[in-house]
């Protein structure tokens, strides 16, 4: 499905029509998630909203953005954190301690040439640090962390580059390039992602909220897998920030294809919350963040 009505187009997409076996792709991912690496920065970043929200005025006012960045970054050490839990009610205490990890991550990087109509060349590179400068929030007046950090992630072991996210990649290719036939190359950076929610706690995709990723083109999330959730809705904007233009919960092998930085779209996903009665819940994604001109590598 493409809602054509806009200067550039989104699609919604279903892997199986580039060729993907949807089972065979989530038995293998499924039998790996112990693979995957906890994700800190979304750590760090739930515990400051933490000490800004229970911090004494005048302790938080003196505590500036390079202070909050360190400590997204993970430059801020242990003894200064347990000093900052000194300015805490103490009541509140229990509360940071309850504060879980909610987010498990691997990356990977490919370049994909064009060698005519339907033919790509894959090119797996090492993975750079990750990097979104020109990311941008609904609320400019909030500091966003993705812009100050630069975030390195476990890259994807080999095994996980299978044949059916080959196909991924070039569907996705061939879909850009069908929008613009003068597309002759792509960088393209994959984001498994594990996004837990539990009985106590909500678990999000999308912490900044309303927002543009900086990229030319994103898959602002391909589901594979909702385990015992409710929520996880993908909502795209238009220029204002408020009018919806599409939402959608998507479901197992369906995906977002958007324009991204420099465009009339904004996007994000609400959080997930486990089902009456269940304690734990998760959902399996995997995101693409694509550039169609070479970067300097």
């Amino acid at each position: 499905m493409v809602l054509s009505c806009l200067e550039r187009p989104i699609d919604v997409f279903n892997i199986t029509e580039w060729g993907v076996d949807l089972d065979r792709f989530l038995n293998n991912l499924t039998l790996h998630y112990d693979i995957y690496e906890w994700d800190h920065y979304l750590l760090r970043q739930n515990q400051i909203v933490f000490f800004q929200k229970y911090l004494p005025e005048e302790k938080r006012h003196s505590f500036d953005n390079v202070l909050w960045s360190d400590y997204y970054g993970g430059k801020i050490g242990d003894v200064t954190v347990k000093e900052m839990l000194n300015f805490i009610p103490e009541d509140k205490i229990p509360k940071f301690h309850e504060i879980k990890a909610t987010r498990k991550r691997l990356i990977a990087e490919f370049n994909l040439t064009s060698l005519g109509y339907d033919q790509w060349r894959t090119k797996r590179i090492p993975a750079r640090a990750f990097g979104q400068s020109y990311a941008l929030t609904s609320n400019s007046a909030v500091l966003d962390y993705r812009q100050t950090t630069e975030r390195r992630f476990k890259e994807m072991p080999e095994l996980l580059n299978c044949v059916d996210l080959q196909y991924i990649l070039s569907g996705i290719a061939n879909e850009l390039k069908e929008k613009n036939p003068e597309i002759s190359f792509l960088n393209i950076i994959v984001h498994h992602t594990l996004v837990y929610c539990y009985s106590n706690q909500l678990g999000t995709n999308s912490p900044e909220g309303i927002h543009q990723d900086g990229m030319d083109y994103i898959v602002s999330a391909l589901v594979l897998e909702r385990n015992n959730i409710s929520g996880g809705k993908s909502i795209v904007y238009g220029s204002d920030m408020k009018t919806k233009i599409m939402e959608t919960v998507l479901q197992s092998g369906q995906g977002i294809l958007q324009p991204d930085k420099n465009t009339e779209l904004w996007h994000e996903v609400t959080p997930i919350k486990c089902k009456e009665g269940v304690s734990k819940g998760y959902r399996s994604t995997i995101g693409f963040d694509i550039t169609i001109e070479r970067p300097d590598l």
